[in-house]
């Protein structure tokens, strides 16, 4: 069979990009005036709000770490989807700007108003072939690929459901901090080096829009102290790095569930509950679940919009199984759950495996 080959209009990018469009520092700080800028403006307009709605009632806020990797596996290979970081942030304490209370309403058709948990997080992914030593990388497998997002959102959220909306600016490529992010973790931890970063997909602008939302469909005692629930979802996005659609199952049992829909992760048909509840006490629950997505389209395997990149043949649809551990005693919960994701392009070897874990601060 002869060698696969990429389209001519995707040539493989130089380590020394040049064009029209801005370089990497120019894009790292024009990334970070606009972090600046969509932090102070939802922090004015948040302090607004709470000035002219001081009635509003209280609530918690909570802040996660979130750590993808396909080392939790145990396996201890790195590639394909290899990590990513996340730090987030959400309340309920302080009531979230006028302008992102209307655009859930209208554009979203979330009920939401001065008591909605409304926050921000900052996330970074990593992607690479599947021989991170081969500085020549294959032409059939993905490219190298850094992403750095950040994200403004909105929840609506009752007892048995979280519907959201998300909004998202990040970058591609160096600024992304990719490369730099995973020799330093290899550096610690005495793993192989990565030696192809130089030919990365370039660096350009995303923008995302994204909708999920997870329903409890039946809960109830299971035997003793013991409870089980189980859970659906549904999600899409729309935006230049991700375009897809999905939905999902999930049951869960353990002791005194509380209300959270799951931990938080970076990436799925949802993406789990930042909140839960604090008023829960001590326990713990076990988790699985499983979902299915269509993509449309993935940056990361498509190459970048603006400008040309290596590219591999996207698969139109992946399926995920998971399986979850999660303890929470008051104020803090700690899970780890374990990902089995279907081949993401045509000529990756096999499926994927890696973990997620995460830590969760109501305060």
């Amino acid at each position: 069979m002869p060698a696969p080959t990429r389209s001519p209009s995707r040539a493989r990018a130089t380590p020394n990009r040049t064009g029209r469009l801005p370089g990497p520092r120019w894009l790292a700080r024009a990334l970070l005036l606009v972090v600046a800028l969509l932090g102070s403006a939802a922090l004015a307009a948040g302090a607004e709000a709470a000035e002219a709605d001081s009635a509003a009632p209280d609530g918690d806020s909570f802040t996660a770490l979130v750590v993808e990797n396909d080392g939790l596996t145990g396996q201890g290979l790195d590639r394909w989807y290899t990590g990513g970081l996340q730090l987030a942030y959400a309340t309920e304490a302080h009531p979230p700007p006028r302008w992102l209370q209307q655009l859930g309403r209208h554009g979203a058709g979330l009920d939401v108003g001065a008591d909605a948990l409304w926050g921000l997080s900052v996330a970074q992914r990593a992607f690479t072939p599947a021989n991170i030593t081969d500085p020549e990388m294959p032409p059939a497998d993905r490219p190298y690929a850094g992403w750095l997002n950040v994200t403004l959102g909105i929840a609506e959220r009752t007892p048995d459901s979280l519907g959201r909306l998300r909004l998202g600016l990040g970058v591609t490529g160096e600024p992304a901090l990719a490369e730099q992010i995973q020799q330093v973790s290899h550096d610690l931890f005495g793993s192989d080096e990565p030696v192809g970063w130089d030919s990365q997909l370039p660096s350009e602008p995303t923008f995302q829009v994204a909708y999920d939302r997870q329903w409890t469909v039946q809960a109830g005692p299971l035997a003793g102290p013991l409870r089980y629930r189980l859970d659906t979802a549904t999600g899409a996005s729309l935006g230049t790095a991700l375009t897809q659609a999905g939905a999902g199952l999930s049951a869960s049992i353990g002791q005194r569930l509380p209300r959270d829909h799951g931990p938080p992760r970076l990436s799925g048909v949802s993406t789990g509950s930042l909140s839960f509840d604090s008023a829960a006490g001590a326990g713990w629950y076990a988790t699985l679940g499983a979902n299915a997505r269509l993509v449309a389209h993935n940056l990361f395997l498509d190459g970048t919009v603006f400008r040309d990149s290596p590219s591999v043949e996207r698969e139109p649809a992946v399926t995920e199984a998971y399986a979850g551990l999660v303890a929470y005693r008051h104020r803090l919960r700690l899970s780890v759950t374990w990902i089995r994701r279907s081949k993401a392009f045509k000529r990756q070897e096999e499926a994927q495996g890696f973990g997620v874990a995460t830590l969760t601060w109501a305060h």
